[in-house]
């Protein structure tokens, strides 16, 4: 066997194992690899995608820029660098990366796609839709770029457009809870709550651990006068998830619903802890008001406006801290 073979059999092997999942054998491979051949960027490639799959998003990234470096007219070198900046929280970068992949691919409906869900998490919402509507004319049954389309409607408020590409995503993805999910939320924005709940408990059914439809279910049912039902879901939400803030916030209003304020207070805290939002610091800074713990409500409030300096209400709220405590300068002076 000649050696150019003898490298393409055991770059095979080798990318068999990282298929299966056995990524330390794969990556005893690519590296055997490497050493017989330093610069070849196929090699560099899965080896970053193995970095990336082991959580080492720094050497991942070095790698796959390597490679993108080494063959910049490869598409899918670029597509798969995006992935390791979105990992970094790098979207600029991410954005960057996908926008030269559908320059050099721009039939790769997967990388449009991408590219959608990037811009819309930096906020920009036309720019993705365009983006994802592309990704539909080019792969109309897949219902990955569907449900990515219409969560992005929804989010315009294109909700009847939105309803239409979740329910083609739900026909060709019946069992998977996500688009269940999605709709759910689109017809609770429409206020068609019967059929949201319906959405809600399809995506349970689906998938019984899916923690955001117990969670929205949670937040749905206590709009309906349900506590008792709203309680259960969120504890399944919790139980499913226990690092997804949602619920707590969920549990924490209906716990205030009951007067059981203490036990508002433990849930809301769980959920800043997880991740702090301006909704669950004025959640947790009102309930603490009510229990007349002025000095922990200051401090929850301080910390928003701190870390969310331009949302007005945190301010406006230190100003009630100082209402209540008949300091009317200072209420003045902040309100």
């Amino acid at each position: 066997m000649g050696r150019k073979r003898r490298h393409q059999h055991l770059f095979e092997r080798a990318l068999r194992k990282q298929m299966d999942g056995r990524l330390d054998e794969a990556e005893k491979l690519f590296n055997k690899l490497l050493r017989d051949k330093p610069r070849d960027h196929e090699t560099i490639h899965q080896l970053g995608l193995i970095r990336l799959q082991q959580g080492d998003i720094e050497a991942a990234t070095r790698l796959l820029e390597d490679a993108a470096m080494m063959v910049p007219g490869e598409a899918r070198y670029h597509a798969n660098l995006s992935n390791a900046y979105q990992s970094a929280g790098k979207i600029a970068a991410a954005i960057g990366a996908l926008e030269r992949a559908v320059a050099i691919d721009p039939r790769s409906a997967s990388a449009w796609s991408n590219l959608g869900v990037a811009r819309r998490q930096a906020g920009r919402l036309v720019d993705a839709i365009d983006a994802l509507r592309t990704a539909r004319a080019l792969a109309p049954a897949n219902a990955v770029v569907l449900q990515n389309l219409g969560s992005a409607l929804e989010e315009q408020g294109a909700l009847d457009d939105a309803i239409e590409a979740l329910e083609a995503a739900a026909e060709i993805a019946p069992t998977d809870p996500e688009t269940w999910t999605a709709l759910g939320k689109v017809f609770e924005a429409q206020r068609r709550l019967s059929q949201a709940e319906s959405m809600y408990r399809r995506a349970t059914l689906c998938f019984q651990g899916h923690a955001p439809a117990w969670s929205n279910l949670a937040g749905l049912l206590r709009r309906l006068g349900r506590p008792d039902e709203a309680m259960r879901a969120a504890n399944r939400a919790i139980a499913a998830d226990p690092q997804m803030p949602e619920p707590y916030t969920h549990r924490g209003l209906l716990h205030r619903d009951a007067d059981a304020l203490a036990e508002a207070v433990k849930d809301w805290q769980e959920g800043m802890r997880i991740q702090p939002s301006p909704d669950a610091a004025l959640n947790l800074g009102g309930v603490l008001m009510e229990m007349e713990e002025l000095d922990l409500a200051e401090g929850v409030y301080q910390e928003m406006t701190r870390t969310f300096p331009a949302d007005a209400r945190g301010w406006a709220a230190l100003g009630g801290v100082a209402l209540a405590r008949e300091d009317d300068d200072t209420a003045l002076a902040l309100s």
